[in-house]
């Protein structure tokens, strides 16, 4: 005879964030936690539409920033980089639950969509999720970004869009860098440059193209590998990221 606790206890488990066991319900978030994730009042730039923690700015750091490499970084992050979506990432990175990040997925396309920002998705041929490295993606089992673009796809499809794909292994990186959290603007740039390389360069000519990351900060990542898109023909490169997080403008 099974275990009641067998019927009654999911895969899913605990609510990441808050820890209350689920019953009865196949979901990663507990209803409070989600609801207040779907219904945070997040306050956004002006002109890319990230989340800004400081209301009384109207732009992000790196629209207010003057640019000097001439690149203008296009796309959407969903939410600020704050406790409850730190959590959801740090449990979809390390603690081996590869569908967490499609149910993040589908809450990112959401946010896209509320916010006027689905133009991203609708227009893109192929959804790229940012790769890691052959050690890291083999010791963790699975890329979370990739995981993300699965998730996005599941609620485009929900919502009766199609057309979208997801490549997930044209776009590699061939070199270990450092972690990202730890340096500064500069630092940041230097330590991803030459970090990946594209594969099946044709695929990409006059296509439009969807980086999928995780986190953004200042860009340096998505920049990169936006560069190797368009040096092989792609008409345009945007990003969606799951949470924005801020940096310190420069004095």
């Amino acid at each position: 005879m099974k275990n009641p606790l067998d019927v009654l206890y999911l895969e899913t488990g605990d609510c990441p964030i808050c820890k209350k066991v689920h019953f009865f319900k196949p979901r990663f978030l507990c209803e409070s936690c989600e609801s207040k994730l779907e219904n945070k009042v997040i306050h956004r730039c002006e002109e890319c539409s990230s989340p800004l923690a400081n209301h009384h700015h109207q732009r992000c750091v790196p629209c207010r920033e003057d640019r000097d490499d001439g690149f203008d970084l296009k796309g959407f992050a969903a939410f600020y980089y704050d406790r409850d979506t730190r959590v959801l990432i740090h449990e979809l990175k390390f603690k081996k639950k590869p569908n967490l990040g499609r149910c993040m997925g589908k809450y990112l396309a959401r946010e896209a969509f509320k916010n006027g920002q689905e133009k991203w998705i609708l227009k893109s041929d192929y959804m790229v999720p940012v790769p890691l490295y052959p050690a890291d993606l083999k010791k963790r089992g699975y890329n979370q970004s990739e995981k993300l673009a699965q998730g996005v796809l599941d609620e485009c499809e929900a919502r009766g869009y199609s057309g979208v794909r997801v490549e997930a292994r044209s776009l590699v990186k061939s070199r270990k860098t450092l972690h990202q959290r730890d340096l500064n603007r500069e630092e940041r740039q230097t330590n991803v440059k030459k970090a990946f390389h594209l594969e099946n360069e044709g695929l990409f000519y006059a296509k439009n193209i969807l980086l999928i990351d995780d986190v953004r900060t200042t860009g340096a990542t998505l920049k990169e590998c936006s560069k190797l898109f368009y040096e092989c023909g792609a008409s345009e490169v945007a990003y969606l990221a799951f949470a924005y997080r801020g940096v310190t403008a420069r004095r």
